[in-house]
């Protein structure tokens, strides 16, 4: 299938592959970081295949294990099924289907997703095969992790340096990375949250943010309070705090506008500058270009 080379593989799925002309695809939208294609049988998915672009090079094998180690702690992650290897040596991850993300959540599921996000923040970590970062500045993670060129952006990088040292370190907790609407399935009223690329133990405070500003760009201001109200009645976050991490959410996605040109980015970035005006004191959002 595909030309992979499968270094691990469960034995319903390997057996699974064995019919491969019974098999066929379905192309999921290109992703910053990876490929994904559907695997179905008569129509029916069954399995997904994450293929991970050659600049971004993530270890599916490490993909695996922290799938098959948050499923043992109860999270709503996929199934993990395979991992292996194109001939170009591209890493694979295999996953039993999930379901498909919902173009328009109701009330009641994004209080759920953001009650799921709670949880994901809360798991207990001994048994959680995850890299951790226990000692870097917040801001000097973000800047390093999330932020991709930003020494060719300087007034954004300005402003993350003005902000540094200002937020005193919380207690690390599990961070999805990139926990937003596209990544959140439901299949048969089940909820499964994929993309755990950018996993790894640390501040979960721009986690929510992204989150939260992701919601408020692409389903609306209402929806956003929604998920943000219900994930704050849960923890001892501030409302001023969750401002400036939202703040810098809303400017990294500035920053992949500029890298990569979203349909509709000139007006949602001038969007996001009222936002982050509203949220940061006015000196240092006079840094922004």
């Amino acid at each position: 299938m595909l030309n992979i080379v499968w270094h691990e593989q469960e034995n319903s799925f390997c057996h699974w592959l064995n019919n491969p002309s019974a098999i066929t695809t379905e192309a999921v939208t290109s992703g910053y970081e990876a490929n994904t294609l559907i695997l179905q049988l008569n129509s029916i998915p069954m399995y997904v295949l994450k293929i991970w672009k050659e600049e971004f090079r993530v270890e599916a094998k490490h993909q695996y294990e922290f799938l098959e180690s948050a499923l043992a702690a109860g999270l709503p992650v996929p199934k993990p099924v395979g991992w292996g290897k194109t001939n170009q040596g591209l890493e694979v991850l295999a996953t039993k289907f999930s379901g498909y993300p919902t173009d328009r959540p109701t009330k009641s599921q994004l209080e759920e997703f953001a009650r799921i996000l709670f949880q994901i923040h809360n798991v207990p970590l001994c048994n959680l095969k995850v890299t951790a970062d226990m000692d870097t500045d917040i801001i000097d993670l973000l800047a390093t992790n999330f932020f991709p060129g930003i020494e060719r952006h300087p007034d954004i990088y300005a402003i993350l340096q003005n902000l540094k040292g200002q937020y005193p370190c919380r207690e690390r907790r599990l961070v999805h990375g990139d926990f937003n609407m596209g990544n959140v399935l439901i299949s048969n009223g089940e909820i499964t949250v994929i993309d755990w690329t950018d996993v790894h133990i640390g501040d979960i405070r721009y986690d929510l943010a992204w989150a939260c500003v992701s919601l408020w760009i692409y389903l609306g201001e209402k929806e956003y309070n929604w998920f943000k109200n219900v994930y704050l009645a849960c923890n001892e976050l501030t409302v001023d705090e969750l401002n400036v991490f939202e703040s810098i959410a809303a400017l990294k996605w500035i920053l992949l506008n500029r890298l990569v040109s979203f349909p509709d980015g000139t007006r949602i970035s001038e969007e996001l500058r009222a936002f982050i005006e509203k949220r940061l004191p006015l000196e240092i959002y006079r840094l922004l270009d």
